[in-house]
């Protein structure tokens, strides 16, 4: 996050689960309540994009560990790690 309006009220909480320890996901989360503008941007240099999510999709959208920066109330984040043979045989 960048800035807020003055009218804008931050709410953080942590979260632990074992799932996301093991697939390295986010333990903390900020919630944003209130009428006002809120200007944010990725930790590191690159494009954003925004995904409209209709809920008719037949395919869940997968995202890098580092993708993912904001939703709205109603979507659904599921951590989810590759494996080992992915890893040692994917080329990254």
């Amino acid at each position: 996050m960048i800035a807020m309006s003055p009218t804008i009220t931050l709410r953080g909480a942590v979260k632990f689960s074992l799932k996301k320890l093991i697939a390295s996901g986010e333990m903390s989360t900020s919630t944003y309540t209130g009428p006002g503008e809120l200007l944010m941007a990725p930790a590191f240099l690159g494009d954003i994009t925004t995904l409209r999510l209709t809920g008719s999709e037949t395919q869940p959208w997968n995202v890098g560990k580092d993708a993912y920066m904001a939703s709205t109330q109603g979507v659904v984040k599921e951590y989810k790690n590759q494996g080992f043979s992915k890893a040692m045989f994917s080329g990254e």
